[in-house]
């Protein structure tokens, strides 16, 4: 006795099997290219998805952003990453899943220079948000005891710009810097003032100005 079948369950047509096995190989190459600039804390950017994916395999530039949407749902998925654009434009990598659950990438030996960044990050803030890059390498040096970070101007002037963590600006006193769009995505003030406050023992409203930024409504601003 023949069986009915299951017209939701039948095998796509072999042309439309083969795009959606070309598509999936597509958002594979492209997430697996996101994740390897991520690794080194490096934006990526459009033309670098769009060179690397070829231009032809996606239908054109205008099909770019319907891969980069896969990819983006995956990536939030499957890894708790959030694909997020900055300017350039370019795409950065932030956790979003809560602290014992993150699945972090792997940064080997980068843990000394994130602690570094960090407080570099800090010392920018907590000094009203832009410092010239000759006092910050000074303010890195004292963090650096028994570190080999290499050359430290290098370091804060092109890699960590590079990466997004910082700005370069330039003055009337010369090269300084501010923090850079993946710092204002993935860094949280409020976390990074508790830091400073546990550092100097002293209370997070003893940092009037920041507390008043992060804390208080303008209205309710204390008196300087």
């Amino acid at each position: 006795m023949s069986r009915k079948r299951d017209h939701n369950s039948q095998a796509l047509p072999p042309s439309q099997s083969l795009q959606h096995l070309n598509e999936e190989k597509l958002v594979g190459d492209l997430i697996n290219l996101i994740l390897s600039y991520e690794h080194k804390h490096h934006p990526i950017k459009r033309a670098d998805l769009l060179n690397a994916m070829g231009k032809e395999a996606i239908g054109g530039s205008k099909h770019l952003q319907k891969y980069v949407n896969i990819a983006k749902e995956k990536l939030k998925v499957v890894f708790g990453y959030d694909l997020i654009e900055i300017e350039g434009p370019r795409y950065i990598l932030l956790n979003t899943l809560p602290e014992n659950e993150k699945l972090s990438i792997d940064w080997k030996d980068e843990f000394p220079r994130m602690g570094l960044l960090y407080a570099m990050l800090a010392s920018v803030y907590m000094t009203g948000g832009q410092m010239a890059v000759s006092v910050l390498a000074n303010v890195a040096e004292g963090f650096t005891t028994g570190q080999n970070f290499g050359d430290i101007n290098k370091l804060i002037s092109s890699d960590w710009v590079h990466q997004g963590y910082f700005t370069l600006v330039k003055s009337e006193c010369g090269l300084e810097v501010t923090w850079g769009p993946r710092a204002h995505h993935a860094i949280d003030k409020k976390e990074l003032l508790k830091f400073v406050a546990d550092v100097y023992e002293s209370d997070i409203s003893d940092w009037r100005q920041q507390y008043r930024e992060l804390y208080q409504t303008p209205s309710n601003n204390v008196e300087s």
